[in-house]
């Protein structure tokens, strides 16, 4: 994945969300940054089959808070139709590249 993949889905999931991609990166925890946040960081990990620890130095977190977010969305998207669905969402341009999703290189 190249650097301008990355800096697209993190464009694509603060917009989809309603915030500037320097608060998705930032520092707040409040809900409406941390769950974007968390989803940004479920899609990297899902999409782009990179480890934890390359998604935490994307989105300057430890990879435990990879982790914890990973596991977060997960549950939410098991319990709740609705992000499921906007997950399956924001994963779909990234899976109509020609290389069918997977960029040969993470940012």
């Amino acid at each position: 994945m190249g650097e301008g993949d990355g800096n697209n889905l993190r464009e694509e999931v603060a917009s989809f969300y309603g915030i500037s991609v320097e608060r998705l990166m930032g520092r707040r925890r409040s809900c409406k940054v941390a769950f974007p946040r968390h989803v940004g960081m479920f899609l990297s990990w899902e999409l782009y089959e990179v480890t934890l620890k390359e998604v935490g130095r994307q989105f300057d977190r430890h990879h435990s808070n990879v982790l914890h977010a990973c596991s977060v969305i997960e549950h939410c998207m098991e319990t709740y139709p609705e992000v499921a669905e906007n997950i399956e969402y924001l994963k779909a341009p990234v899976l109509r590249l020609p290389c069918g999703g997977k960029p040969e290189m993470y940012i």
